[in-house]
């Protein structure tokens, strides 16, 4: 019940005419989204993006344990960031 008055009050701002039949009750006002009405962040414009890409997969061989690997990327408008941590199955190495 709670996520459907989130939707419809989405829905409302959305929407250019308002709809005067519908009322969203005072308590479930807010949906975690303090105040948010879809206008810009407070924050401003963000500087750039960032990614990270986690995994599990057997290395160096097909035939090894399943070992952690990371990379990570960050994208700015003057600079290109890539770093990585890959594992290594040393078992039977």
């Amino acid at each position: 019940m709670y996520y459907h008055f989130c939707f419809i009050k989405a829905s409302l701002l959305l929407d250019d005419s308002p709809q005067d039949d519908f009322s969203i009750p005072e308590h479930r006002q807010s949906c975690g989204n303090s105040g948010h009405s879809g206008a810009v962040s407070e924050l401003g414009k963000p500087m750039g993006r960032e990614y990270l890409l986690r995994t599990l997969v057997p290395f160096p061989t097909a035939y090894s344990r399943p070992v952690p690997h990371r990379m990570f990327a960050v994208l700015l408008p003057n600079e290109f960031r890539l770093t990585g941590a890959f594992s290594q199955d040393t078992t039977f190495s």
